[in-house]
């Protein structure tokens, strides 16, 4: 009788077991569901992003691509180039990574 009481035993954590994970299982599941939704509602926001600001120098046209940045010395933002165009002449002629040539 002890061994069909331990065998009864084992089944029934067995069976806790099996609705645990289940609903481990069942929530994980959940969050999946939620996080590709939110995926989806991201990329279609994405395309509605703002643009990077821009700005010309000799007749190329550059993105800011940072919109914070240190140069010789002195913090500048994005607006500070788009305003400076002696700045963005030189952040082109020192070639820095600042300034990204856009492509048409």
């Amino acid at each position: 009788m002890e061994g069909q009481n331990t065998a009864a035993t084992a089944t029934d954590e067995k069976d806790k077991k099996i609705v645990e994970l289940s609903q481990e299982l069942e929530a994980k599941d959940k969050i999946i569901a939620s996080l590709e939704a939110e995926i989806t509602q991201l990329k279609s926001e994405k395309g509605a992003a703002p643009k990077a600001p821009t700005v010309k120098v000799a007749k190329k046209t550059y993105m800011v691509s940072i919109p914070r940045f240190n140069f010789k010395g002195k913090v500048y933002t994005s607006a500070d180039v788009v305003n400076d165009q002696k700045l963005a002449d030189e952040l082109v002629k020192e070639d820095s990574g600042v300034l990204v040539e856009v492509t048409n």
